[in-house]
């Protein structure tokens, strides 16, 4: 079944009088139109009437989306992302165990056109499409069709199983599903809510309240005693300052391999053997899970709490059985607590008065969000890289909220601004000619090598960047030219004695040291492929948001378009700096960027476009 409040929009239809568009209205009710003719006030409540509609906006092109797939022919679901049309399925009867008050089946499907293993994953909700409607299924207009939700339990080589759960009032159907199309996007409804309430506050505000989210909000510098602390190892500097903090933020911009998660961590720790009370936030649980990890492993009687997504195989030592805030009731001292911003927008949260909120990844952490789950603590922690993998939108929004709020309170600038918090300079992971490349590629020049990774070396190998040309015409999404020559290039390094320094022990390299990053999921199959047919099949293969936070002596990047006439996601997609950053400086020794001649042939359609093939033109340059 449809949520009724999604049916609103299955004919691309506006709503103008509900309670977030009324707000909205209300706070832009006296806000000039021209940023140069807002104050300070006007101009947060200009961003913050935009934030309040974020989360309607967010998920209106999803399910734009799913109403589409509903009804579009089987040759389309079929080549659609996340979706399959089902071969040959097996219905269960329909029944119940236990406390259970509607009837479900489970539904074993095989004889797919594509493995479900490379589209959905176990526990992911999905929409059962049938040939025709039966009674108490959900329908669309203008098609006979019929749908229903099911969850998948599990996916193995040979058959995928559903479980199909009979809406209440239904008549048990018998027949089969034809197709398999994403589920309901999560309900963001709990953000929103918050949203408003922050709103409110706005609204019948003279001034700007001296809090920590309206200091993000408003692109204020923070406001900390004394000003940002320079004595210090970074992480005694970051404790200081956010000791010192009066309900604001200190943003922390960490560039690949700065060490940023450390620096955060070892703060965080201090601060919460010092009392305090904080959380961790981030957009995934995996995210959260690795920081508070590293708190974690830190010790010295700092209670870590967090309730896992899913059991694992064993346990860690910070899961917890119940809610954080039903947990953090029973600490007697500082604690930390980790969770998604839902987490963080709750009641129970909200009344533990957080000392701090850490926004781990913030560079990729939209503003709205940021703010929603920022209410919750009296001063927060940006941590994170704008220069990165970047915020993900799936609509626009006025005053550009969807940017990430490190972004926002970088005012757009390469590197922090000195006075909204510290830049971490020092990369320990890339060899100096690579480290060069990327910070003339992101940081300005500003980013610089560790002394402890002058004394690495891989055998007959000079370390850096180095572009290799692949002719190839007509490809879009995947090229095998690109593949194959792939493939060259491990044969090329494998085997090597690799040195990497630090007092770490040689090694021959293996497949454990290559990353291949690519910018499509058709190229990252093609690759896999020819990988195992040469017998690697242990390499890592993904796109570039799979490694963020990952390192391997080699990096290979396979860029697969023939030429800008093929992009399928533009310029925008391809050249994007901030993805070529995160997929370059995987490597710690070397990195290799395979790419068709004719892809630094690109007439860019903006200056943006201009400025980034500026920047790959610069980045593939022969000189080191």
């Amino acid at each position: 079944m449809i949520p009724s409040e999604a049916k609103v929009d299955e004919e691309r239809t506006e709503v103008v009088e509900t309670e977030d568009s009324l707000l909205a209205n209300r706070l832009l009710a006296n806000v000039p139109l021209e940023a140069e003719d807002r104050t300070e006030l006007d101009q947060a409540k200009a961003s913050m009437a935009s934030s309040i509609l974020f989360p309607s906006r967010e998920l209106r092109p999803t399910w734009w989306q799913i109403f589409d797939l509903m009804k579009s022919d089987f040759d389309e679901i079929d080549q659609s992302s996340g979706a399959l049309v089902v071969g040959e399925a097996s219905p269960g009867e329909w029944g119940k165990d236990g406390r259970q008050v509607n009837l479900r089946r489970n539904i074993e499907i095989t004889g797919e056109s594509q493995h479900p293993a490379d589209l959905f994953n176990v526990g992911t909700e999905v929409y059962l499409i049938y040939e025709l409607a039966s009674e108490g299924m959900g329908t669309i207009s203008d098609s006979a069709r019929g749908n229903a939700k099911a969850k998948i339990i599990e996916i193995t080589s040979a058959a995928m199983v559903v479980e199909e759960i009979l809406p209440k009032l239904a008549v048990p159907w018998d027949t089969s599903p034809v197709a398999i199309i994403p589920g309901p996007p999560i309900s963001m409804d709990p953000i929103k809510k918050k949203l408003m309430e922050l709103g409110e506050i706005l609204l019948g505000a003279d001034s700007l309240p001296p809090l920590a989210w309206v200091d993000i909000l408003a692109q204020r510098a923070p406001r900390i005693s004394g000003g940002l602390s320079k004595i210090g190892t970074r992480e005694q500097q970051l404790a200081d300052s956010l000791a010192n903090c009066e309900s604001s933020y200190v943003a922390v911009q960490g560039p690949p391999g700065t060490g940023k998660t450390y620096v955060g961590s070892k703060a965080v720790h201090a601060l919460a053997k010092k009392g305090w009370k904080i959380g961790v936030v981030s957009q995934s649980h995996k995210v959260v899970e690795h920081f508070i990890g590293k708190v974690y492993e830190i010790g010295e009687g700092v209670p870590v709490g967090k309730k896992p997504k899913s059991m694992p195989e064993e346990k860690e030592g910070w899961e917890i059985g119940e809610s954080v805030d039903q947990w953090a009731l029973k600490q007697e001292a500082g604690y930390v607590i980790g969770g998604t911003a839902w987490t963080f927008v709750g009641s129970g949260v909200a009344s533990l008065g957080l000392d701090l909120l850490v926004v781990d990844e913030a560079g990729q952490f939209s503003l709205p969000m940021t703010i929603a789950a920022a209410s919750s603590a009296k001063n927060v922690l940006l941590l994170g890289d704008p220069q990165q993998l970047p915020q993900v939108s799936r609509a626009s929004h006025p005053e550009e909220v969807e940017k990430s709020s490190l972004e926002h309170v970088s005012l757009g600038e390469a590197t922090i601004p000195s006075d909204r918090g510290y830049f971490l300079e020092t990369t320990y992971r890339m060899s100096p000619p690579l480290t060069k490349k990327v910070s003339e590629l992101q940081y300005l020049g500003k980013l610089t090598h560790s002394e402890t990774v002058e004394n690495r070396n891989l055998e007959n190998s000079e370390p850096g960047l180095f572009a290799v040309q692949v002719k190839h015409s007509n490809n879009t999404t995947s090229s095998e030219e690109e593949a194959f020559e792939v493939v060259k290039l491990v044969e090329k390094e494998f085997g090597k004695l690799w040195v990497p320094g630090g007092g770490k022990p040689s090694k021959t390299i293996d497949q454990d040291d290559f990353i291949v990053v690519t910018p499509f999921n058709d190229q990252v199959r093609l690759i896999a492929k020819a990988l195992k047919k040469a017998g690697y099949d242990k390499i890592r293969v993904g796109t570039v948001d799979k490694f963020q936070g990952q390192e391997a002596p080699i990096a290979i990047v396979s860029m697969a378009t023939s030429s800008s006439d093929e992009l399928p996601r533009g310029i925008d997609f391809v050249l994007n700096p901030n993805r070529l950053n995160v997929s370059i400086s995987r490597g710690q020794w070397g990195a290799y960027v395979v790419h068709s001649p004719q892809l630094t042939k690109v007439q860019p359609s903006s200056i943006e476009g201009m400025f980034q093939l500026g920047g790959f033109l610069q980045l593939i340059s022969e000189g080191q």
